[in-house]
């Protein structure tokens, strides 16, 4: 392009960074002043500040805060050393110097945690007046809880110094965490969204950043990005050359950085949120002016060019709209369009339709109104056919094949939904509502699995078609007296649209777990969307979100959190009157105390509750099996394999005769059954059992899935029962690899397999490979589960018997005493007394 935007920079290209006509940015500056910069580029950004006054009277203030520091400050922080006091806080190390001040990492005695503690600089640039607002900002900060806005903990002067004591995050900066690799346009845009909720949610309670840009967000660890330094340019040296004050509430400041200042601020004039918009968006296109090989689709430039608009009345009205924008795609926003208008029918529009034989929903059941662009089904397929492995072109025309079902599906149900209240008057326009609400988060599972497949480097092939049954049933959209019962959607527009925007991002993220396994950087997302459906004040999406987010935490093996979680998920699932999520929530309560922690009183009493919920109203057959399965698991795990059977053999009915039932689902609850008939020594029918649940899963998904892997080692449970140990052992190993391969090789699920291997490499005789084993195993899972976990102390029984076998009397015996400890505080008296006898056997010791 050679025409240039309205404030005098160049736009940025997609595919390459701003250079030397776009203002510098303040790494840049600081190269420059220290003599890093090549020749060449220091000459590019010296003529650059020859003709831009703005970077001129800024770069003045940079060169006088990084060459001449004021001696008293320097002196001072000389002072700061290693376990210095400052009022209550112990000092731990310096972590950065800027203009403004010295950021420490400190430790909080009282709240007995980490802090970064900032104080200002203590010159005469930051007069009385500045000290006061800055005060009264940070204050404000301090009173502003959200996840995307680094927390302020406390602000004070003391010896005439202002300190603000902050969040610690442990991470990078954005800008850090952008020059780490290439990232694909989505990963960046997903970053972006969580500092935008930052600045969106200080822009509600009347905070303007003034200073947005990479170095001022922080990426944790976590994943979640946070903005920091609210407020704090407005009291910089440039206060002094400004010939009048504007108030509080809208203010001049050149304390921002050129690269990203808006016109506004350029020359002087007040700011207020729409310049924090500007920079957003001119910091967002600058970073995906480097992503990773794809380029970011045009509509995205589209919304951040306007953002960047000369005139701060031609942004867009509010960062909460802008950030709408930026979450729904062109086809999504086009398809939200068609069926709000397709809701709006008039009464005239209805007459004249029925003056021509036609009926008011015509319009629905043509074709035209797919769930998806025909268009982007055909990419999805070519996609996976392109793939090399032998059985692409297969999995692609079943995936295609399952979508085309989906999409009749759908389209057949909202023609129902619109003749039942348009034509037969049989529901009213809130239960159509409702419908519609169904159906369209249908549509975004479909868009969420489509551009994570379209976009994906590397196919997850055998994961495709599972992932393409697990859509969300559309017969849901038919259950009108769930419908009834759930809270309506809120009336406003804008709320509405956030909601929708939320919901495409919860879509998506539950496939990339699904398909990717990915859980760490989906953390991030998932805790946004389920802060924002907090905000919005709609519970029905805070229990969906609740439920996922669940799920991650427990994936990383944050028990702890994950039953919080599911506990919030479940207030909100009850005030949103869904009876149904509250089920399925409770269930995981069960799931997650009972049979991952062996907390099975607290286990006993959600499953009572999820019992109750779920008698309620219909519920589906999964549903039903999903609890009877678990009661099941519950049963075994406290010693009672008949009770447990009998549930099995109800959850197996349940899920048989559900319509809704996945193959997978099918085939865990026959390895569930198996194991329970394993427990009874009943080993050729478990066997039998396994073999039905291997065919369903090698023909539905494929031999590589993690299912495959939990039959399997069932399958080699049942044979070691059945006396062989040569087989069994083999499939352990196989079940290993493919759970290493799903989940990583520290992954608890291997440790689990790990320690089967070493029982049975004992009972082989090859005590030294089983000792090897059983160590991994307990080392993953100490690591992944606590060392009091009941599967810890299983696995220091297999390791006892290995070291015995070598001769080890005093590891034999090390081991054999953690684990009855374990299995005494644990209650299980039985399982104590039968170690207690093990450690009782004779050993010869090999050990002179």
């Amino acid at each position: 392009m050679s025409e240039l935007d309205r404030d005098g920079s160049q736009p940025v290209d997609a595919a390459r960074p701003t250079i030397a006509t776009a203002c510098p940015d303040e790494a840049t500056v600081q190269a420059l002043l220290e003599r890093r910069l090549a020749a060449d580029e220091a000459a590019r950004v010296q003529t650059h500040l020859d003709g831009c006054s703005t970077c001129r009277r800024w770069l003045a203030a940079a060169a006088h805060a990084v060459l001449e520091p004021d001696p008293d400050r320097q002196s001072d922080d000389g002072l700061r050393s290693r376990g210095a006091e400052f009022g209550r806080y112990v000092v731990l190390d310096v972590i950065g110097r800027g203009g403004m001040g010295t950021v420490f990492s400190a430790w909080d005695p009282e709240l007995d945690r980490r802090i970064a503690l900032k104080l200002l600089r203590d010159d005469r640039s930051l007069r009385d007046e500045d000290r006061r607002r800055l005060q009264r900002e940070a204050q404000a900060m301090a009173k502003l809880a959200h996840p995307n806005v680094v927390a302020v903990h406390d602000v004070g002067t003391l010896d005439g110094e202002v300190f603000i004591a902050m969040e610690f995050v442990e991470g990078a900066t954005l800008r850090q965490w952008q020059r780490e690799r290439a990232r694909p346009w989505r990963e960046i845009l997903c970053t972006y969204l969580m500092a935008g909720e930052g600045l969106a949610a200080a822009h509600r309670v009347g905070l303007v950043h003034r200073d947005f840009k990479p170095d001022n967000v922080l990426v944790g660890h976590d994943g979640r990005a946070r903005v920091a330094d609210f407020g704090l340019a407005r009291a910089g040296r440039f206060a002094e050359e400004l010939e009048s004050r504007p108030s509080d509430s809208e203010t001049s400041a050149l304390a921002g950085t050129p690269a990203y200042m808006a016109p506004e601020q350029r020359i002087g004039d007040a700011v207020d949120a729409r310049a924090d918009q500007f920079a957003f968006c001119r910091a967002m296109q600058e970073a995906l002016a480097s992503c990773a090989s794809d380029r970011a689709p045009k509509w995205l430039h589209a919304v951040l060019r306007r953002g960047q608009a000369h005139a701060p009345e031609a942004r867009w009205p509010a960062m909460a709209t802008l950030l709408g924008e930026l979450r729904r795609e062109p086809a999504r926003r086009w398809r939200r369009l068609a069926l709000g208008g397709s809701a709006a029918t008039s009464t005239m529009a209805v007459i004249t339709a029925m003056r021509v034989g036609s009926t008011p929903c015509d319009d629905l059941d043509d074709g035209r109104e797919q769930p998806w662009d025909p268009r982007e089904l055909a990419a999805l397929q070519a996609r996976i056919a392109e793939d090399p492995r032998a059985d692409a072109t297969a999995i692609a025309a079943r995936v295609v094949g399952e979508f085309e079902s989906y999409a009749t599906a759908w389209v057949d149900m909202r023609t129902d939904a619109c003749l039942a209240h348009r034509v037969r008057d049989e529901q009213s326009a809130a239960l159509y509502d409702q419908r519609m609400v169904c159906l369209d988060r249908r549509r975004s599972a479909v868009a969420a699995f489509v551009g994570a497949v379209t976009e994906a480097e590397t196919l997850p092939l055998h994961e495709l078609v599972p992932a393409a049954l697990g859509l969300p049933r559309i017969a849901d959209c038919a259950d009108l007296e769930r419908l009834a019962e759930v809270l309506p959607l809120p009336g406003d527009q804008a709320a509405r649209d956030g909601l929708a925007a939320a919901t495409d991002t919860l879509e998506r993220a539950w496939i990339d777990r699904y398909l990717f396994g990915d859980s760490g950087s989906l953390m991030g997302p998932v805790s946004s969307v389920y802060e924002a459906a907090s905000n919005l004040h709609y519970p029905p999406l805070q229990a969906k979100a609740a439920s996922l987010l669940a799920d991650l935490q427990q994936d990383a093996g944050d028990f702890a959190a994950a039953h919080r979680t599911l506990q919030d998920g479940l207030i909100a699932a009850t005030a949103g009157h869904d009876d149904r999520t509250a089920g399925v929530l409770a269930i995981k309560v069960a799931a997650l105390l009972g049979i991952e922690q062996r907390r099975f009183a607290e286990a006993e009493t959600a499953v009572r509750f999820a019992e109750a919920l779920l008698a309620r109203g219909p519920s589906p057959a999964e549903d039903q099996a999903g609890l009877r399965s678990v009661r099941a698991l519950l049963a075994r795990l406290q010693g009672d394999p008949e009770g447990a059977l009998a549930l099995h053999r109800e959850a197996l009915a349940l899920i048989d005769g559900a319509s809704g039932a996945t193959p997978g689902e099918r085939a865990g609850e026959r390895s569930n059954y198996a194991a329970t008939l394993m427990a009874l020594d009943r080993h050729a029918e478990a066997a039998r059992v396994l073999d039905e649940a291997v065919a369903l899963v090698q023909t539905e998904l494929g031999d590589r899935h993690p299912v495959v892997a939990a039959i399997l080692q069932n399958q080699a449970l049942a044979l070691a029962g059945a006396g062989d140990l040569e087989r069994a052992l083999e499939l352990t190993e196989r079940a290993r690899s493919l759970f290493a391969l799903a989940y990583g090789a520290d992954d608890r699920r291997v440790g689990d397999v790990l320690r089967n291997l070493a029982v049975f490499e004992t009972e082989l005789g090859r005590t030294t490979a089983a000792r090897e084993h059983a160590r991994k195993a307990l080392e993953i899972l100490e690591n992944a589960l606590g060392h009091e976990h009941p599967m810890v102390g299983e696995t220091l029984t297999a390791l006892g018997i290995a070291e015995r076998s070598l001769g080890a009397c005093g590891a034999a015996r090390d081991a054999f005493t953690r684990a009855i400890a374990i299995t005494t505080a644990g209650d299980d008296a039985a399982e104590s007394q039968r170690i207690a006898a093990l450690a009782a056997l004779p050993c010869e010791s090999a050990i002179p």
